[in-house]
């Protein structure tokens, strides 16, 4: 078997194991198999992020992803702008980006915090320049 195929076939075992019957993906399977009650948008915004997500129910998944507005710390929030990118969603990830109201990039500003690279690595880190940190309370 190829690694097409197998791709194909674990990506299948996904979709049929861990969609749910409102479209998005549950977090996970309980001991005995059956589905984690909880949805949280991490599951679905990388499902959409790494193309896992079917194609008829993307539609759907980018609404309730982009709906939520930003429910993901900042270890993951790129993960979620790349979902809703890559489904043709700018709309709802500029929105994210922006809401001054709501988690994120935009409340950490308001707040008074900045961003800079974390040394070496190139990601950016939060930080508030009274020495505070007030900045990752706002993720």
């Amino acid at each position: 078997e190829s690694m097409r195929e197998r791709s194909s076939d674990l990506k299948s075992a996904i979709n049929k194991k861990l969609i749910a019957s409102n479209g998005v993906y549950c977090d996970g399977l309980k001991e005995d198999g059956t589905q984690s009650g909880t949805k949280s948008q991490h599951s679905t915004s990388y499902a959409l992020a790494f193309g896992i997500a079917p194609d008829d129910k993307i539609s759907d998944m980018t609404k309730y992803v982009g709906g939520l507005g930003m429910k993901q710390g900042p270890m993951t929030a790129d993960i979620l702008i790349k979902g809703l990118l890559n489904s043709d969603n700018a709309d709802d990830a500029l929105n994210i980006l922006t809401n001054k109201n709501d988690y994120g990039w935009a409340k950490v500003l308001e707040n008074g915090g900045s961003f800079r690279s974390r040394t070496g690595s190139g990601l950016p880190q939060s930080s508030d320049p009274t020495g505070n940190d007030r900045g990752m309370r706002d993720f």
